[in-house]
């Protein structure tokens, strides 16, 4: 079962504050900028809060753009190599009509811009640590050099243990980011040259997870009383592996701790001009270079019972001694990702206002030549705290490549669009936007277009090019296209009613050929409309609206796992399918003297359409089971945010509360999690007036609830037999008090 989001088909936007009808969420709702507690995530302290809006998301997870333009169009996710901080002079939110029509992206988008040069020299350093052991340092300098030209320099160094402290390694996040620019400025004009080297060891998967008794009512159970969630680790300290590469056959070892490599490089030239006519002119030509990218997923997958020493399937069971294992057993699908990628992308914008009207045109031309090759293979392990590896017949690992994943090739698009906003008296508002992007694209994959290359099924030993399975060759030339329509009118002074809707076409992309059968190859299609009321005055603001937004031709690889002979098998399976989500929002903020309240509720009903699934498991079984009209896993209905915040002189008092309620963690609705709070808070106290020092708390409602889907649970369709089941999976992060000092000058 696989309980990450970023690899999942349910999530979207991984750093983003957005509900369904979250438009008082976006950036130009009520007012531009603003990141309503991006930083603030539940599950990790090193990456952006997620919350989803029930539609499936791209391979790059979170879509950041940085200086302009969007940090990647391959594979590379901006978690990656971006962690905001000090270096950057914003870091807000853009509005969802702007995302769809300049990225591409459904949803807000985290848009960053680095700290350049000013007219003194400046910087901010902070460091940080936990209860935990976390070591985090971020710091930020730049200033003049003479005759127009400024500098700007930037570290970030995140290395964190984590809750769990795991055996097999010292730090499981381990993150260092550099930055530079050079700028050059005259009257009317200014450009610069920037660059980032991005070195990422962190692990993305394996080490967050926990065992637990589901007890069929929505609650969990811990395994037994020295298990601690959240605190105990799940992952064994011996953590060999082998496997055979995907494209020679040949077998290969090494250690799953130390097989996180990633290494990134960000160049941009960026400009600006000032004509006297009044037209702004901007330009950027941005390159993002890996040329290692290398990690090592793992996903537990099922949990099964060896009696006196056997499976129900013959196989037998030992310890690393070779001594006899009887009891029950964690399976993992390992999966090692070897992958590199050029990205280059070139931006050209011009914008104008006269009278009540403001154009914006823009020109973007990207590349990307992308290559991955994902071997995988299966482990075992003792469902307890420090587990032990278990044997299979003698072999540490086997089932080598039945998820493994291929992708080479190239994508090129030619965009064009353009914004308008007219103000046509003082009450009346009208904002539209137009995409046009043809793409080529032209790729060898390892999925299997139809029945004619069956041979591309990833049965154990698989590999290409060996004598059976083949690459599979893709070309597409398509359109993609967005239109956006925007309207607020003002109904008395402060009172205003609004209207808005976006459809968007967008073709699939790269990262959907490495894996198994695609259904079709039909467009994925985006659709949205929304209308309600806003009201603001001096001390409050507030946004009321209904929403129905809805997505087809989805197609993504999900895990399936499934017993059988009393044996867990996981098989990777291409749904294709529907969401279509009604939501209400509202927003509001008040604040008076020193005083802030953010507060949002969302009701939301996102719920699958033409989902309809057949898996066929290796001794011919097939499973039938339709998910049409099902909630969506992993998002709750109902959620409610509190940010109340209080400054006094050289005070800050805050906290955050955040409420989901029930998600479904099987597509089939029967089994759900009950809801939880996500909790934070901290006090910052000015020493000097460059000097801070901060108390941050995670978690202080103390809740262990686990999140995600399961599943394992996506095949069972009688509920009782979820009842007292054993199974694993994703859990909020425990309490942590972090402390912090900042010094500027």
């Amino acid at each position: 079962m696989n309980f990450s989001k970023r690899n999942t088909i349910l999530s979207i936007l991984c750093g983003l504050s957005l509900s369904v009808a979250g438009f008082a969420q976006e950036a130009d709702s009520l007012k531009a900028g603003g990141d309503r507690g991006v930083m603030l995530n539940a599950e990790s302290a090193s990456m952006p809060r997620e919350i989803s809006i029930g539609l499936p998301t791209g391979d790059n997870g979170a879509a950041i753009c940085e200086d302009g333009v969007k940090h990647s169009y391959s594979f590379v996710k901006g978690f990656y190599h971006w962690a905001g901080g000090n270096s950057y002079s914003t870091v807000g939110l853009r509005g969802l009509s702007e995302s769809v029509i300049k990225t591409g992206d459904i949803g807000m988008v985290v848009d960053s811009h680095t700290k350049l040069g000013g007219s003194r020299h400046s910087g901010v350093f902070s460091l940080k640590s936990s209860t935990f052991g976390l070591i985090n340092f971020d710091g930020a300098a730049n200033g003049p050099l003479g005759k127009g030209w400024h500098y700007s320099l930037g570290a970030f160094i995140n290395m964190n243990p984590t809750s769990v402290n795991a055996p097999g390694r010292t730090f499981v996040e381990n993150r260092k980011i550099f930055k530079m620019a050079l700028t050059k400025r005259w009257e009317n004009a200014e450009i610069s040259l920037l660059y980032k080297l991005s070195l990422s060891k962190d692990n993305l998967g394996g080490y967050a997870e926990a065992p637990f008794i589901y007890n069929g009512d929505g609650s969990i159970t811990p395994v037994d009383e020295n298990y601690r969630i959240g605190r105990s680790c799940y992952f064994p300290s011996m953590d060999d592996i082998s496997y055979i590469d995907l494209t020679t056959g040949a077998v290969k070892t090494g250690n799953i701790g130390k097989m996180d490599d990633r290494q990134i490089h960000d160049i941009t030239i960026k400009g600006k001009y000032m004509h006297l006519s009044g037209w702004e002119f901007r330009g950027s030509l941005h390159g993002c270079i890996s040329p290692r990218n290398n990690w090592v997923k793992s996903v537990v997958s099922g949990i099964d019972e060896s009696i006196d020493g056997k499976l129900k399937n013959g196989r037998t069971t030992t310890l690393e001694d070779g001594s006899i294992y009887s009891g029950k057993i964690q399976n993992r699908v390992v999966s090692i990702v070897d992958a590199k990628s050029i990205d280059v992308t070139a931006l050209f914008e011009a914008d104008k206002s006269w009278d009540n009207n403001t154009l914006n045109l823009g020109a973007e031309i990207y590349y990307v030549n992308q290559y991955e090759k994902t071997a995988s293979t299966r482990i075992a392990h003792t469902v307890s705290a420090n587990p032990t590896r278990i044997f299979q017949d003698g072999s540490s690992t086997w089932g080598h490549n039945m998820n493994a994943q291929y992708v080479d090739g190239i994508r090129w698009s030619a965009t064009v669009y353009a914004f308008d906003d007219w103000q046509i008296n003082d009450r009346l508002l009208l904002r539209a936007g137009v995409r046009l992007r043809p793409l080529y694209q032209s790729l060898d994959g390892a999925s299997v277009l139809d029945e004619a290359t069956a041979g591309n099924k990833k049965t154990e030993g698989f590999y290409l090019n060996n004598g059976v399975a083949r690459k599979s060759n893709v070309t597409l030339k398509r359109l993609d296209y967005a239109a956006t329509a925007y309207g607020t009118y003002r109904i008395a002074d402060g009172l205003f009613v609004m209207g808005e809707g976006f459809y968007s076409i967008t073709n699939k992309a790269m990262s959907y050929f490495k894996a198994t059968k695609i259904p079709t190859l039909k467009a994925i299609g985006n659709a949205m409309g929304r209308g309600g009321l806003m009201y603001q005055n001096d001390w409050m603001d507030a946004t009321a609206m209904v929403s129905y937004i809805t997505s087809w031709n989805n197609a993504a690889t999900v895990s399936v796992t499934k017993q059988i002979g009393g044996v867990s098998e996981t098989l990777d399976y291409t749904a294709q399918y529907g969401i279509g989500t009604l939501g209400f929002n509202f927003d509001g903020n008040l604040h008076w003297n020193g005083f802030n309240l953010h507060l949002m509720f969302t009701f939301q009903d996102p719920k699958y359409k033409n989902y309809d699934n057949e898996f066929v498991f290796s001794d011919g079984s097939v499973s039938k089971i339709s998910y049409t009209g099902n909630f969506v896993t992993g998002i709750s209905r109902v959620m409610l945010e509190i940010d109340p915040s209080y400054s006094y002189k050289d005070w800050r008092f805050w906290t955050s509360a955040r409420y989901f309620s029930r998600q479904y963690a099987s597509r089939t609705n029967l089994a759900y999690f009950k809801g939880r709070w996500e909790t934070f808070g901290g006090i910052d106290y000015k020493i000097t007036s460059d000097l801070k020092i901060s108390l941050n708390v995670v978690n202080w409602l103390f809740q262990r609830g686990p999140k995600g889907s399961i599943d394992v649970a996506d095949t069972i369709s009688d509920a009782s037999e979820l009842e007292g089941y054993l199974m694993s999976g994703k859990y909020m992060r425990p309490f942590e008090v972090n402390i912090g000092v900042t010094y500027k000058f």
